[in-house]
């Protein structure tokens, strides 16, 4: 009949395809389905995802309020259904081989205690996956802190035996330390170290976006459907024996095969995936710690309890530490400027080279190197400093003595200090007090026996005569 109506006979134009046949047979006005006024449908859905409490329902309502023959309730439904699916595309993404991994922590934990006693604390587990094998690792940690990240990241590339050219992870205080919406995130420190170390690029996922990490997503969702579900009625004492069993797991995991290309994550790893990871570091990387500290008037900055030395120059200024278990490194505005020995103990460790030139001076003092400095000045200020020496074994006070025989012999000069200290010996009077007293009065030169040069008594006026003294003594003094 609707051959007919069209005009159509057997057999059918050549160049007649589906659509123009369709068009022809369904031309007639009771073979066309009703038209109904159309909604804005992007005005519908926004309304739907505005958080206000909207339904289809109240929707449809004020659809027939604009349009009273406009459609029913059901086929409102059915068409607003079908603008959702056209609006939500999937693109799938295709990884070269070696080029990117996925990580992040499954959502369930697993308990970790004696057995039948008490449990002590809930393993935290681990996820990575190559982008393009779907090659699996898991491991189980105490925790999300910094130190087990990086550890099982590290574990990670020794098990596959090498490492891709990109990670992208979750934004986790351990991995981001600072989150962005609109710029880069800052990774945390220690995290770009170790991917410094093994040449990666580290991507962060944007926040709240689980398709950038969908790989991720479904390795977890892996993980616990054929790890931890299948440990669930287990009980583990260590973190070792709960390791021991995520290994053997995910070894089973990684070996079945894929329906859809009817081979292993294995197999793919092995062929091709393996052979185009980087080659692991010739050194192993050592976890760190970093803090910004400010350098001290002592130009020490200090780290876990123990004080370090830098250049006296950067006094007053912020620099970064990076401490491994072994050494202390600090930089000043990318600059690295000292280097020392980690301590666990209080104390200080002090590089000479960093000490301002005066403190050098003064620490490196040595009583022995005064008197060869006092020999240049005279024998008698080498013997006075020695008899000082002999005095006080107190080495503050020998550097005081020192410095202050120095002091006089710039004031009043070399020779006259050698004088003064012949004339101190001679009195036997060891005090400095008393040499500085005869060169500020300049008595230095006179004799205490009251002689000249040649030895003769000086005469004087108050000076009596040997007659006058012994008849004074005769007379009882009364003369």
């Amino acid at each position: 009949m609707r051959m007919k109506e069209a005009g159509l006979v057997w057999p059918l134009p050549a160049d007649l395809d589906d659509a123009a046949l369709e068009a022809l047979l369904f031309t007639s006005e009771a073979c066309q389905a009703p038209t109904f006024p159309q909604p804005d449908w992007a005005e519908v859905d926004r309304q739907m995802h505005s958080g206000k409490g909207a339904t289809v329902q109240v929707l449809h309502e004020e659809y027939l309020q604009q349009f009273p023959d406009g459609m029913k309730y059901r086929r409102f439904c059915q068409l607003y259904k079908r603008f959702c699916r056209s609006q939500k595309s999937t693109m799938r993404f295709v990884y070269d081989a070696g080029s990117v991994a996925f990580v992040d922590y499954a959502g369930r934990t697993v308990p970790i205690g004696p057995s039948g006693g008490a449990e002590e604390f809930r393993a935290q587990i681990f996820v990575g996956v190559l982008g393009a094998s779907g090659y699996v690792y898991a491991d189980a940690t105490r925790s999300q802190q910094i130190p087990d990240w990086l550890g099982s990241h590290q574990r990670m590339y020794a098990s596959w035996g090498g490492v891709p050219r990109t990670v992208v992870c979750d934004n986790l205080k351990s991995a981001v330390s600072k989150t962005s919406y609109r710029g880069e995130p800052q990774i945390q420190e220690n995290y770009r170290d170790q991917a410094t170390h093994y040449g990666i690029n580290i991507v962060p996922a944007r926040p709240r976006r689980p398709k950038d990490k969908g790989k991720a997503e479904q390795a977890v969702q892996m993980v616990t459907r054929t790890v931890l579900f299948v440990l669930r009625n287990e009980t583990f004492a260590t973190l070792h024996d709960l390791n021991l069993a995520i290994i053997e797991l995910i070894a089973r995991l990684n070996s079945k095969l894929i329906k859809r290309l009817k081979i292993s994550r294995e197999q793919l790893f092995e062929s091709i995936e393996r052979p185009a990871l980087r080659s692991l570091p010739t050194t192993a990387w050592e976890y760190a710690e970093y803090s910004h500290l400010r350098v001290g008037t002592d130009y020490h900055v200090e780290f876990r309890n123990h004080a370090y030395s830098v250049p006296y120059g950067l006094i007053g200024e912020q620099v970064e530490v990076r401490a491994t278990t072994g050494i202390v490194d600090i930089c000043h505005k990318g600059t690295h400027v000292a280097s020392h020995a980690r301590s666990y103990i209080s104390g200080r460790s002090t590089c000479a080279e960093h000490r301002d030139p005066s403190h050098a001076a003064y620490q490196d003092w040595r009583p022995e190197d005064a008197l060869q400095n006092a020999k240049l000045i005279g024998p008698s200020c080498c013997e006075m400093l020695q008899k000082i020496y002999a005095q006080d074994p107190h080495t503050d006070h020998q550097r005081r003595a020192a410095q202050s025989l120095n002091n006089m012999a710039r004031e009043y000069s070399p020779l006259r200090l050698e004088i003064a200290c012949t004339r101190a010996l001679a009195a036997d009077a060891h005090d400095l007090t008393f040499i500085r007293n005869l060169l500020r009065n300049h008595r230095e030169a006179i004799q205490r026996t009251g002689t000249d040069d040649t030895g003769a008594i000086k005469v004087h006026s108050n000076l009596r005569s040997e007659e006058e003294f012994t008849l004074h003594i005769v007379s009882g003094g009364n003369k």
